[in-house]
């Protein structure tokens, strides 16, 4: 978490002063990483979404680094304020300045038809037709779009992108992602952009096969009489209008009994033209199985097949069996439920702040101004076995599919909780890391644990109860109501039915079985809520007040707006603070023992340890209940810099205030700030204080930290000696090194750091000494130096082709060609990203720096052709 959590409370202060929208946003990122002594120049990151929470008010921003105008994968980072500005939460995964390169590198040697081809053979596909370019007007500039060329089962995407190799240097990287034909694997290929190499090679399909910790006895169909197979209108009935004849909620599958028809589910606020919508105006717009929220297609051998309600759009009366055969599928009852379902889950989760503004699945977008994406497409009776699929994708803009498969003779289409699951990992997939992929991908991820649990959520009946037992898949993999389904322990709070703690994941497989440990805790979560709350039967029913809000409904609120506060790749840990944080923002602090319990009885209490969350097996168990009373933790010595001192914790449990002597009570029940222009040097007692709550009993404790002068320099590294070849008699421009010092301070206060000669001067041939100086905040500096060495190289000609580049990139209204050898640039010509010709430059004159005044252009991705004497060089410019 940023060092700068600590240091910016009085940003609240600032907001009435700040610009709205994405300006206020982009000032509040520029601090946070010049607080972390990160490149905050605009062109060093770029912000992917952000939106503000219906369910908390709390402003979720997203934003990545970059190197000219290209993304750095694995960067994706945030920062969630409150609704009065202060920061809630902020992940950092920038890398040091000491990692940057030169912008020239940044223009591919291969362009991205190129590394398919490298991709496709590196992978031994044989494409049946060619790869042409798909337009689209939304695109980012650093991704391309070809078609399937009969390997795919949608278009190609090609990012262009920056990497961390095995050997911890930048490679930029063609990213191809080809979804094989027959949902065996969506291969995602990594290629070298200027060597061609491929690097990094791996398939990102989520299979729900439930692999690892399962535990499928299929049982000759044992409970095929408990399964009623008929539950059609009798003769006597009128047709129906807007009516489904479903497994409806809260029922899992046939196990639970009849299907029930139900007349004009949608929700008027998350689907307000009903769920056969398609262009936004009042009227339904198809008869089928789609609408804006989704779009379900039979998949299996009657390739494209919708069922039809017909104009009253009445889908009741399909036959139905339990059992698939070829000869009897049910299909049209199957598509029913799929869509039923999706739909639902669409409008439940819309009233939970899963909704269009930050990013769920919708064709048109009625309230938000925001990019249109896609409804989730359901493709039934797949034939995958015992599989259920869910594809996402690499640029944030595929449409997302979830795929239904037979397992034998039983259709997941009929399986509730599986449903639920394969639409959950698309919210997961939207929520966490905002859409841009790669945030669960780590070894202690709990996606297929969410998965499940939200399928529980939606299926709770009126005899359940913590205790009861609740399999997963049962009625999928053909076992009988009772057993104990393909996870290797039911869902349960009872330990004798499921005794599984943190310590458990090391021996778990990765995913589903790791994953399912963290389902059963905020499970048992939420059944603790449940039992506290009560349970209410409107799923929809989400007011954000704790006096009126159900068990079940703080439970769902919670979970989903936590996913918006992790950082990109969570652990345990990162997931049970979030949950907390969330419930504060939502509720307050009156539930925080609850919550923190129902953790600390699975072993994820105070003294947990998680470890890297890319590692499911070096976390730490721990079962310390929530502090019933004002305590402290130990707190460390604090730096006197007779001014401000931010961020201080350490008052347990959360909630309380703080007091003493210059001490400042951040508000936030968390931390605090120290005046030590009032506190002054030395032993400085300070009183934490929390009110009584449903388990916490009032009280106060102290504490006695020290205050002390910081008289200690920074400590700082420099980089190695550095050489460069520069032609007889040049002068070369300093470049800044700054950001390539190791930087260090005891008292974790701001520092800066100076060079001299100054950035830019410029330099003769030889060897010259650099002096980068660190200064804290109390006037403590300290000194390293370097050699920087120019070494003549005669007057040798240097390669046209690559040294000759264009800086900085992205442009203002203003790019230089760097020309090193100071040959002559006779000709430019000015390309669009489609090839047309803009405009035609004469140069004709000798000299290293050449600037071109483009304010002309609009912000955009342009091809500059430079024509040399004798040679001609590309460069891609890109204009912020």
């Amino acid at each position: 978490m940023l060092q700068s959590f600590r240091s910016f409370m009085l940003m609240a202060l600032m907001l009435c002063f700040l610009p709205a929208g994405a300006q206020m946003e982009a000032l509040y990122i520029e601090e946070l990483l010049r607080a972390n002594n990160l490149n905050s120049s605009p062109d060093s990151w770029e912000i992917i979404s952000h939106h503000v929470s219906s369910t908390s008010q709390t402003t979720h921003i997203y934003y990545r680094q970059q190197i000219a105008g290209i993304p750095l994968k694995g960067t994706e980072s945030s920062v969630h304020l409150t609704s009065t500005g202060a920061i809630l939460a902020a992940h950092d995964r920038f890398l040091p300045s000491s990692m940057s390169i030169m912008a020239g590198n940044a223009i591919p040697t291969l362009d991205p038809l190129e590394a398919i081809q490298r991709a496709i053979s590196w992978n031994d596909y044989r494409p049946q037709k060619s790869f042409l370019p798909v337009a689209s007007s939304d695109l980012p500039s650093n991704i391309h779009m070809f078609s399937d060329g009969g390997i795919s089962m949608r278009a190609i995407p090609v990012q262009l992108m920056f990497v961390v190799d095995d050997e911890e240097k930048l490679r930029l990287v063609w990213e191809v992602a080809v979804l094989e034909n027959d949902y065996k694997h969506h291969m995602l290929t990594r290629v070298d952009a200027h060597t061609g190499e491929v690097i990094y090679t791996k398939d990102i399909l989520q299979r729900c096969s439930m692999e690892g910790d399962t535990f499928i006895e299929h049982l000759d169909n044992p409970s095929i009489n408990e399964i009623s197979i008929s539950s059609e209108l009798d003769d006597d009935e009128t047709i129906c209008e807007v009516c489904y004849e479903v497994f409806a909620s809260p029922s899992e599958s046939p196990y639970s009994g009849d299907r029930t028809i139900v007349q004009n589910p949608a929700d008027p606020v998350a689907s307000p033209f009903g769920w056969h919508d398609t262009d936004g105006q009042p009227g339904s717009d198809s008869f089928k199985t789609e609408g804006n929220n989704t779009f379900v297609v039979e998949m299996g051998d009657n390739h494209g097949y919708q069922s039809s309600g017909g104009e009253l759009l009445d889908f009741t009366e399909f036959s139905f069996n339990p059992i698939y055969t070829i000869e009897n599928q049910s299909e049209d009852a199957a598509l029913t439920n799929v869509f039923y379902w999706n739909n639902l889950v669409h409008d439940i989760t819309f009233h939970y702040g899963f909704d269009e503004y930050s990013g769920n699945f919708q064709k048109i977008n009625y309230y938000a101004d925001t990019p249109n994406r896609s409804e989730m497409e359901a493709r039934v009776q797949t034939r995958i076995g015992c599989n259920a699929y869910f594809i996402a994708g690499t640029s944030g803009r595929e449409r997302l599919i979830m795929a239904m498969g037979v397992c034998e003779d039983r259709d997941s289409s009929f399986d509730n909780k599986i449903i639920v699951h394969e639409y959950m990992h698309g919210i997961v997939y939207r929520l966490i890391g905002s859409a841009v992929g790669g945030c669960i991908g780590n070894d202690e991820r709990m996606t297929e644990g969410w998965c499940d649990w939200l399928g529980l959520m939606l299926t709770i009946e009126p005899t359940h109860d913590r205790n009861t037992r609740r399999p997963f898949g049962n009625f999928f993999f053909g076992q009988a109501p009772g057993h104990r389904g393909i996870r290797r322990y039911p869902y349960s709070a009872d330990f004798s039915k499921n005794p599984q703690t943190y310590a458990d994941i090391t021996e778990a497989s990765v995913p589903h079985g790791v994953g399912a440990i963290w389902g059963n805790m905020i499970w048992e979560m939420s059944w603790d809520l449940i039992d506290a709350f009560g349970y209410d039967t409107d799923l929809t029913n989400f007011t954000g007040d704790a006096t009126q809000d159900a068990g079940n409904i703080m439970a769902i609120a919670i979970v989903l707006e936590a996913m918006k506060l992790m950082s990109c790749e969570p652990g345990f840990i990162d997931a049970r603070d979030a949950i907390l944080m969330a419930n504060r923002s939502i509720y307050g602090w009156e539930n925080e023992c609850i919550i923190y319990n129902a953790f600390a009885r699975r072993g994820l209490g105070l003294n947990a340890e998680q470890g890297l969350s890319t590692s499911s097996e070096d976390g730490m168990e721990d079962f310390t209940p929530y502090p019933g009373a004002a305590q402290f933790s130990e707190m460390q010595p604090v730096c006197w810099n007779n001014g401000l001192v931010e961020g201080l914790e350490g008052g347990l449990p959360f909630g309380g205030i703080y007091s003493g002597d210059g001490v400042i009570d951040d508000g936030n029940g968390i931390s605090f700030s120290i005046d030590t222009s009032i506190s002054g040097i030395g032993s400085l007692e300070i009183t934490y204080t929390v009110k009584e709550t449903s388990c916490v009993t009032a009280s106060t404790a102290t504490t006695t930290v020290e205050v002390y002068r910081d008289d200690v320099a920074p400590e700082i590294d420099c980089p190695e000696d550095i050489s460069v070849e520069i032609p007889v008699g040049e002068q070369f421009s300093l470049p800044s090194f700054s950001g390539l010092a190791v930087v260090s301070d005891n008292c974790m206060t701001e520092v800066t750091v100076s060079q001299d000669p100054e950035p830019f001067t410029l330099l003769g041939a030889g060897d010259h000494v650099i002096r980068l100086s660190a200064t804290d905040q109390a006037g403590n500096t300290n000194h390293c130096e370097f050699l920087y060495s120019l070494l003549e190289i005669g007057d040798m000609s240097l390669d046209f082709k690559e040294v000759v580049q264009l800086f900085p990139l992205p442009a203002g209204d203003e790019v230089s060609i760097y020309n090193p050898d100071a040959s002559r640039i006779e000709l430019v010509f000015i390309y669009d990203i489609s090839g047309k010709l803009l405009g035609e430059v004469t140069i004709d004159r000798k000299e290293v720096y050449i600037p071109m005044d483009v304010s002309a252009y609009a912000s955009g991705n342009y091809f500059f052709v430079i024509q040399g004497e004798s040679d001609t060089v590309v460069r891609r410019m890109t204009k912020l």
